[in-house]
């Protein structure tokens, strides 16, 4: 990752850190939002890591906690990408594009459709 890219995701952490005390902002090796810390892990050098980072702090918004079936976890993730992608995103002048949604989303599809062949 460049350096204008790293102060970028630091400046947006800054903010939303600012914006939303009640949440812990920690850098990681991947992204999640953990309910029991109600902390959001963001991965810096990953490509895109401003549109995950509000997708997993759409997550932490909608307060969700877990899930009791596969296809619940699907419904969960459309849920926090399209509040990044209207509610949170503009906020900051990002643009999350319908591509990065469902290449996202075709993961978890990929990943329904494994265990339904077991």
């Amino acid at each position: 990752m460049d350096a204008t890219t790293m102060l970028s995701i630091r400046s947006l952490i800054n903010d939303l850190r600012d914006d939303y005390p009640q949440f812990n902002f920690e850098f990681s090796d991947e992204f999640l939002w953990s309910t029991q810390k109600q902390t959001i892990f963001i991965n810096p050098d990953m490509e895109q890591s401003h549109e995950y980072t509000l997708h997993e702090l759409s997550h932490a918004l909608l307060h969700h906690k877990g899930y009791e079936r596969d296809i619940e976890l699907l419904k969960l993730e459309r849920d926090a990408w399209d509040h990044a992608k209207i509610r949170v995103a503009p906020h900051y002048d990002i643009v999350i594009d319908d591509t990065t949604i469902q290449n996202n989303l075709d993961t978890y599809r990929d990943w329904l459709h494994a265990r339904s062949t077991c």
